[in-house]
């Protein structure tokens, strides 16, 4: 397979992925948050205490429309907010732990959603599934850190 193809069809692989759980949010009652702050949460969850510059720049958004959602999710009492000790121009953001707990939640709910999906898969495409998005996994995490090399 040409290089090329291979890009086009990881480029079409995110949008199915996007689209589906974007369907399974849709679907699921109550929802808590929007795409972009579930994503916002588990990227600090990952992260850690982080300054909002590199938060953003890890999300690949701008800072000014990051910093409108965090002041929103700090609203909302999801993400604690400070001011660096070491470098005072700089806000420090944390999960709160009501922020943590919202956050767990609504990847139960979806894990669950998910599994009902996958669970109404014939068995040879369950396991097939399994394995190439294991293999999926791996390779493209191996792209990600050649490319942040």
């Amino acid at each position: 397979m040409e290089t090329k193809e291979t890009a086009m069809n990881i480029i079409e692989l995110a949008m199915i992925l996007k689209k589906l759980i974007r369907t399974v949010q849709a679907n699921i009652n109550n929802r808590s948050f929007s795409e972009s702050q579930y994503r916002t949460l588990a990227k600090l969850e990952k992260m850690g205490r982080s300054p909002l510059k590199r938060l953003s720049d890890s999300m690949a958004v701008s800072t000014s429309s990051l910093c409108i959602m965090m002041n929103k999710l700090h609203e909302e009492n999801l993400v604690r907010r400070e001011t660096d000790s070491e470098d005072r121009r700089n806000t420090l953001y944390e999960l709160t732990e009501e922020g943590r707990k919202l956050l767990t939640s609504e990847r139960e709910i979806m894990i669950k959603e998910l599994t009902r999906l996958i669970s109404s898969l014939e068995e040879d495409k369950k396991r097939s599934l399994v394995y190439n998005l294991k293999e999926l996994k791996e390779i493209l995490g191996d792209l990600e850190k050649n490319y942040n090399d």
